[in-house]
């Protein structure tokens, strides 16, 4: 994966490929470096970041960490969006684990995390779509704090609001149609796009498999 995305960058900045570039007013054009869209280009530097720290473990290093933070400045300055700062909290929050393993055996005591956290990083994705689920469905345009709140998730309350009410919730699924900004840098003018991954696996593929990711990813994370 690491191949194909130096291959992908170095074909994109040559011009073999198309680099997606958006020009934002009083501020960096934001790239997506041969990806479909800047934020996806996060994405996948993100979790290829983490599996090469899940390999390393405790053998990591503290330039290692350094080189990580070097290149999360650099996809913050290129594909610089709301969504980044999630990216960089991410970064942050799995750094620190392997340090703290190597700090206790340092100390010559086994690592273990405390269980209250271990228990919340466990059920993140239950509390998480459970969060964006009731904010969304309490959604009104005619509050103040929502619309703030709103404008904090990038739309993905309003969007989700209106998800529900025009396709409502089904057993098994349906088809939703979808356009948002990705693969072009033309502002499409019917755009309706369920960028909440919780809500969009909920109306799309219903309510079933909805509740059986939530379970697997609670079983996977104890």
């Amino acid at each position: 994966i690491a191949t194909a995305l130096f291959v992908t960058i170095g074909a994109s900045l040559l011009g073999i490929i198309e680099n997606l570039s958006y020009a934002q007013p009083g501020r960096m054009t934001r790239m997506a470096f041969g990806i479909g869209y800047p934020t996806d280009f996060g994405a996948h530097v993100l979790f290829l970041l983490l599996c090469y720290f899940y390999l390393r473990r405790k053998k990591i290093q503290y330039v290692e960490l350094a080189i990580t933070v070097l290149i999360g400045g650099l996809i913050y300055i290129f594909a610089e969006q709301e969504q980044m700062r999630c990216v960089s909290g991410c970064w942050q929050v799995s750094f620190s684990i392997p340090k703290s393993e190597e700090t206790m055996q340092k100390k010559e005591k086994e690592y273990e995390m405390a269980s209250w956290f271990s228990g919340l990083l466990a059920s993140a994705g239950t509390i998480c779509a459970a969060g964006i689920l009731i904010l969304s469905m309490l959604y009104t345009k005619g509050s103040s704090i929502f619309l703030k709140l709103d404008s904090i998730l990038s739309q993905r309350l309003s969007f989700s609001k209106k998800g529900m009410e025009v396709y409502g919730f089904s057993i098994f699924g349906q088809y939703i149609p979808m356009q948002g900004n990705g693969g072009s840098t033309e502002t499409p003018l019917n755009y309706f796009f369920l960028d909440s991954s919780y809500i969009s696996i909920l109306l799309q593929y219903g309510l079933i498999m909805f509740v059986m990711i939530l379970i697997l990813w609670g079983i996977i994370g104890l």
